[in-house]
């Protein structure tokens, strides 16, 4: 289920399009009949208010009490420091190097068979 971030009042205190739950229940808790429907789209939301022949604005895309960000708070993202000699491998006790030192001579000899297959075959 999509997320719910338009909401229509028809009937309510105030009718309009509201970004927030909280800003549209304001409206429509405790008045009498009240009609208001969630939507995950504008245009889904337009197509509600043009059947209850309602006319709506388009909001911005960020909700008028939506906190500002300040560029102060933003710090640098630092480079992760390499390690020398650093292998992409975790480490492996003898017994694993000597089972992946047999995978990798296993898969030499499956390219070199499979080399010599194509060079026939053409």
């Amino acid at each position: 289920m999509a997320k719910k971030i338009f909401y229509v009042v028809v009937k309510g205190r105030q009718p309009g399009l509201f970004h927030t739950w909280d800003e549209a229940k304001e409206q429509v808790s405790g008045f009498p009949d009240a009609i208001f429907k969630g939507f995950s789209t504008i245009e889904g939301a337009k197509e509600y208010a043009a059947s209850h022949q309602m006319t709506l604005k388009v909001p911005s895309t960020k909700p008028k009490n939506a906190p500002k960000r300040s560029n102060a708070a933003i710090k640098p993202i630092q480079p992760l420091k390499k390690k020398r000699n650093a292998s992409p491998y975790p480490k492996m006790n003898k017994r694993s190097q000597a089972d992946f030192n047999l995978f990798k001579q296993h898969m030499r000899e499956i390219a070199r068979e499979v080399s010599e297959k194509e060079a026939d075959n053409t």
